[in-house]
């Protein structure tokens, strides 16, 4: 059992504050602006109209064309306020910098004259959920706390939960609550007291994977874990590159890489702002493995995986669904010797004291293991800087453990006729640089 404090109030900023106003009969407008809010925001001062209209006649009409403006300074961090103007219409759309499942919109709609009031909540579904406030920000409490403990990333308020009271007929002093998307089901229980003093019963379970918590909720934000059963194998993005590699090892034979131990470096390609889907990049020697997914409950996840590896001649691509059955979609070579570049670490430059004068580049760096061999050293000058390419080669079928092999090439430039200046040398990337002092050719050639 483990205790997490989720402050309230933490929670409760990531509530958006939306609030309309009317002080006279709506009159529509012909000069509508170009929305620059985000579509969340517009599409939750829509979902506020809409169920304002259907459920009330005072309702502003929905032929009404609304101007917008930013009023949050830009420079403000933590929250941006917008309002809409139609007629006399005034919509305000306050929000917390937060992600977009996290949001909780509370609403408020009014018109003074009229003496028409109402406040409810939109989800970031858009949907008007009818429990008390504590209660969705209890749910989505737990939701969070699940999310961090367990990696269950496809968990959030803004998914479309549907709603249901699921207290019998007859019982008073309590009430719960049932929401369910998908295979999941989310349900709240809680005595009917002060909000302050209430403490909530939190179930999260999910039918298809077997995923299941019990905790509690007090009124001060505090999680409580009670208990959770959670299934013997929680696939994620690692656990998909890991069964491709597995995969690619096993059908074509090139050299296993013990997964566990290899340092990957992890990099989130995901672009800011998008929603709905990840991409990761993983890289470890010369292989590279990115990882794409939608954000989905777990059970339906399907991993899209890429890996190449430079120094084998590997470009594979496949798909990895979450009971890690591996489905390829562009084959890898196989059978066939595998030529690459080796990986240069570093290059020193040698000026032998001699007449011409002679330049050796000590190129340095490591092979991926023992199959692979150098092949060729090519070098070529374009004006004053000298190329050079070091290639490699493996042999088809060749299995050897995946342990770096270092290698030391001494490489002679052609230098001789060469007048007097500054060159540049580049071996596989690396770069370095040496100067001729005098014009590098003989006396009876200069004389000639």
């Amino acid at each position: 059992m483990s205790n997490k404090r989720i402050p309230l109030l933490s929670l409760l900023a990531s509530v958006l504050i939306l609030s309309l106003g009317s002080c006279a009969s709506p009159a529509p407008s012909d000069t509508p602006s170009v929305p620059e809010a985000s579509g969340e925001v517009v599409g939750a001062r829509d979902a506020a109209l809409t169920y304002v209209r259907e459920h009330f006649e005072e309702g502003p009409a929905e032929s009404l064309a609304w101007v917008e403006e930013r009023l949050t300074p830009e420079d403000l961090p933590g929250g941006v306020t917008w309002q809409y103007t139609a007629g006399d219409w005034v919509v305000t759309v306050s929000y917390a910098v937060l992600p977009p499942e996290w949001t909780l919109y509370r609403v408020s709609v009014s018109n003074e004259s009229a003496g028409f009031q109402w406040e409810g909540r939109v989800d970031g579904s858009g949907r008007v959920p009818e429990a008390p406030e504590y209660v969705l920000v209890a749910r989505d409490a737990a939701l969070r706390y699940v999310v961090e403990e367990y990696g269950q990333l496809g968990l959030g308020s803004g998914l479309a939960w549907q709603e249901e009271w699921i207290t019998p007929g007859g019982i008073v002093g309590s009430g719960a609550y049932q929401y369910t998307v998908g295979d999941w089901v989310v349900t709240i229980s809680y005595p009917v007291v002060p909000p302050e003093q209430a403490v909530y019963q939190v179930s999260i379970v999910n039918q298809t994977t077997g995923f299941h918590w019990e905790g509690e909720v007090d009124a001060h934000g505090t999680v409580t874990e009670l208990g959770a059963e959670t299934p013997d194998v929680m696939f994620d993005r690692l656990a998909a590159r890991d069964a491709a590699l597995s995969y690619i090892y096993q059908t074509y034979q090139y050299p296993p890489l013990d997964t566990a131990a290899v340092e990957w470096e992890e990099e989130d390609l995901t672009p800011e702002g998008l929603v709905g889907s990840a991409k990761y990049r993983y890289t470890a020697f010369n292989w590279v493995v990115e990882v794409s997914y939608p954000i989905v409950a777990p059970e339906a996840t399907m991993y899209e995986v890429t890996v190449t590896n430079a120094d084998l001649g590997l470009d594979w691509q496949g798909t990895v669904d979450a009971q890690g059955s591996v489905i390829e979609e562009m084959p890898s070579s196989s059978g066939q010797v595998v030529s690459g570049e080796a990986s240069v670490e570093s290059i020193d430059i040698l000026i032998l004291e001699s007449f011409p004068v002679q330049i050796h580049v000590v190129a340095k760096g490591q092979l991926p293991d023992a199959c692979i061999d150098i092949d060729q050293i090519a070098e070529q000058r374009q004006g004053n800087a000298f190329l050079v390419t070091i290639s490699t080669v493996r042999l088809p079928d060749a299995k050897c453990a995946p342990t770096p092999v270092p290698f030391e090439e001494v490489i002679p430039l052609d230098v001789v006729g060469l007048p007097a200046d500054t060159y540049t040398v580049d071996v596989n990337g690396v770069s370095g640089s040496f100067e001729l002092e005098m014009d590098n050719v003989l006396p009876e050639e200069q004389g000639s």
